[in-house]
Formats: structure tokens, C-alpha cells, sequence
């Protein structure tokens, strides 16, 4: 699993993120400050991969809207595009 190679291989992540739900890990992931750079676009696209529900959605989109990073923001992007929701990506043409 993600989750334990992430645990495993940094030092930024403690054993806290083991006793955390799916959901509460992913959305805790989606806080910038708590990924380390060279992990985030494989930590959003899991997480959209694999919670891609509406809320989580709403919340990337967010993140993407207000970001003024390009590199950050196809990231993001990127994400958004890995979701099995495919109405959601399609909702996005109309904002």
C-alpha cells in the first residue's frame, strides 16, 4: 500500500498518519506543507485514484483555482483528470 511506503521511506510522516482512516489520510495528504515536493503529483493522483469522491474533488479544484504556481497547478490538474467520477471533470467546463 501507498500509505506504508510513504510511513516507510520519510521522515516527514509519522506513525500518526498509520492510525488515520483512508479518507482522513488523503485529505490530509491534499495540505501542501505536509508533502514533500517530489511526492505530491503520485500522492494526488492515488488520492484521486482512490477517494476520488465529489467533496474531494471540490477541494483539489479549489486548491488548483487559487494557486498561482504553474508547476503546482498541473499538478493539480493532473490529479483532477485521475478521478473515476468522469461527471466531475465535465462539470469543471462550465465554471
Amino acid at each position: 500500500m501507498v500509505r506504508v511506503h510513504f510511513v516507510q521511506n520519510s521522515s516527514v510522516y509519522t506513525s500518526d498518519y498509520a492510525m488515520m482512516s483512508d479518507d482522513d489520510y488523503i485529505t490530509d495528504l491534499l495540505n501542501v506543507c505536509s508533502v514533500a515536493a517530489g511526492l505530491r503529483t503520485i500522492t494526488y493522483m492515488y488520492g484521486m485514484q482512490q477517494k476520488g469522491n465529489e467533496q474531494l474533488w471540490d477541494k483539489v479544484w479549489n486548491m488548483y483555482m487559487v494557486t498561482s504556481e504553474p508547476v503546482e497547478k498541473y499538478k493539480l490538474l493532473k490529479s483532477l483528470a485521475q478521478t473515476r467520477l468522469v461527471w466531475l471533470v465535465h462539470r469543471s467546463d462550465s465554471c
